[in-house]
Formats: C-alpha cells, sequence, structure tokens
C-alpha cells in the first residue's frame, strides 16, 4: 500500500460522457469557463478543475513517448487535467511549478511527470528532467508533438494506493487547442458538505 499521490478528502466528481457532448462543445473554451464558474458559484464547492478521468477510476491512457536523442520508447500512464487539477486535488510538486497561463501560446505542450517516468526518459539525469523537451510518437494523421516538462512529483497512482507504481505524466489541457476530449469535472468541496446539495 503505497500513497496515492492526491487528498482525496472532500473531493468529488462529476462525469460529462463525452457521447453526450456536441463535437463543437468538446473544445469550446466558453462552455468549460460557464460549467466551472456555476460550479464554483456554489457556496458548499471550494474550487473546481477538469481531467481525463478522476481518481480511483479503473481507467488509463497511454502513448508512446520518445526521449531526447531518441532510444526506447516509453508508456507512461497519463491524464489530461486543466489548470488548477493540482489544487483542486491537493498534489505536491517536487520540483518546477504545475502549468497555468504562463505557458499560454508556448510551442511546446507542457507536461508534469513522475520520478519514475524522468528516470525512463533521462536516464542518468533524472534529476535534470526540468526544463526538458521530448516527444511523442509520430501519428498517423499529424507530426509528432514536443512536450516541455515543468513540474516534477512523486507519484500519482491514479486507481489508489493499491496500484502498482507506473510512469505517469499530466498534460496540460486547454479547452481550445488540446486533443483530448475532458470528461470529469473535479470539485474540491468544503468539509462536512452533504452528498445532496
Amino acid at each position: 500500500r503505497l500513497p496515492a499521490g492526491c487528498d482525496y478528502d472532500n473531493l468529488w466528481s462529476a462525469h460529462t460522457p463525452a457521447a453526450k457532448i456536441d463535437t463543437l462543445a468538446k473544445h469550446d473554451a466558453v462552455r468549460y469557463d460557464a460549467w466551472k464558474r456555476a460550479v464554483e458559484a456554489m457556496p458548499q464547492v471550494e474550487k473546481v478543475a477538469f481531467s481525463t478521468f478522476s481518481p480511483y477510476r479503473r481507467q488509463i491512457q497511454r502513448n508512446d513517448f520518445v526521449p531526447p536523442g531518441g532510444g526506447a520508447r516509453v508508456q507512461p500512464h497519463m491524464l489530461s487535467a486543466s489548470d488548477d487539477y493540482a489544487a483542486v486535488t491537493g498534489m505536491r510538486l517536487l520540483e518546477g511549478r504545475w502549468f497555468d497561463g504562463r505557458d499560454d501560446g508556448a510551442a511546446t505542450v507542457p507536461v508534469v511527470i513522475d520520478r519514475q517516468l524522468a528516470q525512463q526518459l533521462f536516464p542518468g539525469r533524472p534529476a535534470l528532467a526540468l526544463g526538458r523537451e521530448f516527444s511523442d510518437s509520430e501519428r498517423e494523421d499529424k507530426s509528432p508533438r514536443t512536450l516541455k516538462v515543468v513540474g516534477v512529483i512523486e507519484a500519482y497512482r491514479s486507481q489508489g494506493e493499491l496500484m502498482a507504481p507506473q510512469p505517469f505524466m499530466f498534460v496540460r489541457f486547454v479547452p481550445a487547442t488540446s486533443v483530448d476530449t475532458i470528461e470529469t469535472i473535479m470539485i474540491k468541496v468544503r468539509p462536512g458538505t452533504a452528498r445532496a446539495f
């Protein structure tokens, strides 16, 4: 049994299945902002974030990534998350920062990785992962993306404390530009909030 890497006290999630979201709404920044403001306006809610899926859900997302200079591809577990995700889930960084508005318009995709992935991507130099770049494998219809490490965490177990340690990466979700569809609203509620409010 190992720490999950987040604080699940007073952490709730609501799902908005992609099948029920029309194609235009999937990446509509105005729609996401309206959802965020509406939920945060509730007196029981402290903060809101978006993610591909919630902690403890039996779901994984993976992709192939290429270390700098080539070499064996790595395939970490990954999750797309909004700028407020770390604050909502109580995630603690070892180095660097969580992605935020400073990354708007960047040529690279900002990511936060765990120590295990840092060791795989930058063997022999995991402590120097911050600021380093790497790419995903070429997709059939698009050229590879370049990703940049802006933060490092100890570990994250998306399926809970009993999940075997896996290399993990968080990719910044920005509605207008992200390739992933976000289906989960993460909600940090005030202590003592009842299930029905």
